[in-house]
């Protein structure tokens, strides 16, 4: 029985504080995830493959490689002609400057880069294409495609971010590599427009001077990026009209370092070894220190007084005016470490009430500053101050804040953990993309705040990684509806985390997806058409949001990010007539031959008996409401080979074939064999494919048989299908008057 669908648009990023809107969070019930993965609703399977006995001759194909965004679709009409043809496209709205620059950006980030130039008015399509097509030195160009793929849209178009910063920033990462000593810029040109970057450094293991070369995922999220964790970039006078990326390397007030005079004898990024390094506060600068010794020393002279005053949250500003908590040190070693090439981090323990820093070898490794002339620590996960590493607190989660807004938990370098699987689904079981999971815990000031959170993925799930021995409460947004529905409530999942626990949570919203509701629809008939489908996944682009401040006292806004995975997605196979195209495109209900959720790469057969009108194939992505889906898309159309058929005059014979009409004054017999106790029938069908008469319909003995049939129809094409058990033929004719 159909279903009515409630359909709603995807609604804009909340206007509201990070969390609750500002509200204090409230227990509204119990709700305890459970110990084993809950049972998912079976999603709808591919049409089963029907034996092939026609033989098929090609007419036409079709081939593209497609972005489809959230909530959109891809048509083609299929049959008509003997050709497929498009139907509907989604328009990408890029200009064409942002299409030139999508030819010679590197490959990839290509699928990246044009998903964020979709979000961009055509202006600032321009602006940031014409970056990518003209930069001031080749060398610049993978660097400046990658923030324009990665900075945010809102970020990119807002009143206080000077779009030149991009270009500022790749000079000046090529400008400070000259001057540094322990670490050296790469530039790799790889056939097929690969090219990319990354950083070669400097360590010592085990005494011995080793050379490593980074990740270029490294590179260009934890050295590249301009954006550091909750702050909007600027380089205007609010901060002294410079990037950080300049300003902290050449810049220092009066009595206090200069970073760039006492990073230049750094030989080493650091030396390697499982043991906490502490180096206390107010140690001279040598020429044998290590770099991240070195910037530590820096930020801790920079920086020798606790936080009073405006807080402020832009590098430079927390520079020149040497005052700071951890939030503050954290922002400053961020932005000191990119300076000079080091791939780092911001960490977070927001129920605590402590924050700090990680920078990447191999893997990531702890690094802090203590606040009031303080100590420096490298690798030394007792920073965290977890009760499993001899700390006084029961860390709830610990996250890692990716410089374009994307946050994770990475609880276990820092304390013992168990997990939390939460899937959402809306009132038809059918998964919740892009909903945001918020996780609370008992504050260590009292009340409830905000431990971390995530984003749940197509299928509709998101993943945490928790301390121990703690209690969780949880809250999902969604344009779909929160959960629960009152926006400061809360309802507890688990009680006193345990060790190597693993939780499962499953939430219904009260709405359903905009997704159409379709039934089965299935049709007899000689088919004249086949067409091949082959939908090859090869990525998705995961959406979230986070916010930024511009500066001091600033709410701040929320900007989206994009996560590419590749090899993973899922969009829905659709093929119907005319008539149920027509409903589909109408958010009606509808009738579909195919009706297939695609989660892998899949090839599917489906004959079609066209009626005078087309058929056609839909790809769909409009049940994501945040994910976009790339793949590659094949599409083959065959028509039936007895359809080619010359014309049969008075007492002419058909070729040879088990089933045989026989002419003889507008009578025919039809001789054909089967085997003992068949069940036989025998149908006639007119050019369309539709069925004029059941012939025969039964039990037969094995052998020949000859059954006598009436020709008294019009001139034209006609077809005969015996079906025989397992085995079908089919006859063709035409009757010439």
């Amino acid at each position: 029985m159909i279903s009515w669908l409630i359909s709603l648009q995807l609604l804009s990023i909340p206007g509201k504080t990070v969390f609750t809107g500002g509200k204090i969070p409230e227990v509204r019930g119990i709700e305890l995830a459970t110990t084993y993965e809950e049972s998912v609703q079976l999603e709808l399977s591919p049409q089963e493959g029907v034996k092939d006995t026609y033989e098929w001759v090609l007419c036409d194909t079709l081939n593209l490689d497609l972005l489809l965004p959230q909530l959109e679709r891809a048509a083609f009409s299929v049959g008509r002609g003997d050709q497929i043809n498009m139907t509907y496209m989604p328009d990408s709205g890029l200009v064409p400057l942002a299409v030139e620059a999508l030819n010679v950006a590197p490959r990839w980030v290509r699928d990246e880069l044009f998903d964020n130039f979709q979000r961009l008015d055509s202006t600032y399509q321009e602006i940031y294409a014409q970056m990518i097509i003209d930069p001031p030195e080749e060398r610049f160009r993978d660097e400046i495609a990658f923030t324009v793929a990665h900075v945010s849209p809102e970020i990119l178009q807002d009143s206080t971010f000077n779009p030149k910063l991009l270009l500022v920033n790749a000079e000046l990462l090529y400008r400070n590599d000259d001057s540094l000593d322990f670490v050296d810029i790469v530039d790799y040109d790889s056939p097929g427009g690969d090219y990319y970057s990354t950083v070669r450094y400097r360590v010592q293991v085990e005494g011995d001077t080793v050379e490593r070369e980074l990740e270029p995922y490294y590179y260009y999220f934890y050295i590249v990026h301009p954006q550091l964790s909750d702050e909007s970039p600027r380089m205007d006078e609010y901060v002294y009209n410079k990037f950080w990326r300049e300003y902290l390397l050449y810049e220092a007030d009066s009595g206090y370092p200069l970073l760039m005079e006492k990073i230049r004898s750094a030989r080493l990024l650091w030396v390697v070894t499982d043991t906490p390094q502490v180096f206390p506060g107010g140690r001279e600068f040598d020429s044998t220190q290590t770099a991240l010794d070195i910037i530590g020393n820096w930020a801790s002279r920079t920086v020798p007084e606790p936080a009073s005053g405006n807080r402020p949250i832009q590098p430079n500003v927390i520079a020149h005016e040497h005052n700071g908590n951890c939030g503050e040190l954290q922002d400053l070693l961020a932005a000191a470490c990119r300076a000079c090439l080091i791939p780092t981090t911001s960490v977070f323990t927001l129920a605590e009430d402590h924050v700090w820093n990680e920078f990447y070898d191999g893997g990531w490794h702890e690094y802090q500053v203590d606040l009031g002339f303080g100590a420096t620590h490298i690798n030394d996960p007792r920073t965290a101050y977890d009760h499993d590493h001899g700390g006084g607190k029961e860390v709830s989660s610990v996250m890692e804040w990716r410089s374009d807004g994307l946050a994770r938990t990475v609880t276990g370098h820092y304390s013992n953990t168990c997990t939390l699987f939460v899937k959402v689904e809306d009132l038809r079981g059918l998964p919740v993309d892009g909903a945001r999971i918020l996780l609370y815990s008992e504050g260590w000031y009292g009340g409830y705040e905000v431990s971390c959170w995530g984003f749940t993925d197509e299928l509709g799930r998101a993943y945490f990684e928790l301390g121990n021995l703690r209690n969780f409460y949880f809250h999902v947004n969604s344009p779909l509806g929160d959960y629960p529905s009152d926006p400061s409530g809360i309802i507890q999942i688990i009680s006193y985390s345990q060790t190597g626990g693993h939780y499962y949570k499953t939430v219904a919203l009260p709405y359903f997806a905009a997704f159409p509701i379709y039934e089965p629809q299935e049709e007899s008939g000689f088919p004249l058409y086949k067409v091949k489908i082959d939908v090859d996944l090869r990525y998705e682009i995961l959406h979230g949001y986070a916010r930024a401040r511009r500066n001091t006292g600033d709410e701040g806004f929320y900007h989206t990010y994009c996560e590419k995975v590749d090899d993973v997605g899922s969009v829905y196979l659709f093929v119907m007539d005319s008539t149920n195209y027509s409903l589909y495109t109408g958010g009606l209900p509808f009738r579909a031959l195919v009706a297939s959720k695609i989660t892998d790469d899949t090839v599917i057969d489906v004959r079609l008996r066209p009626s005078g009108s087309s058929y056609f194939v839909v790809i769909s992505n409009e049940e994501n409401l945040t994910t976009s889906v790339g793949l590659n898309l094949g599409l083959s159309l065959y028509r039936n080979k007895l359809t080619e058929v010359a014309e049969v005059r008075g007492d002419s014979r058909i070729p040879e074939l088990s089933v045989r009409p026989l002419f003889s004054r507008g009578k025919a017999m039809v001789q054909f064999s089967c085997g003992e106790g068949s069940r036989v029938s025998l149908d006639l069908y007119d050019v369309s494919g539709r069925k004029l008469s059941t012939i025969l319909d039964g039990q037969m003995d094995g052998g020949d048989h000859r059954i006598p049939i009436d020709l008294n129809l019009p001139s034209g094409l006609y077809f005969l299908r015996l079906k025989a058990g397992p085995e079908e033929r089919v006859a063709k004719f035409v009757i010439v008057r």
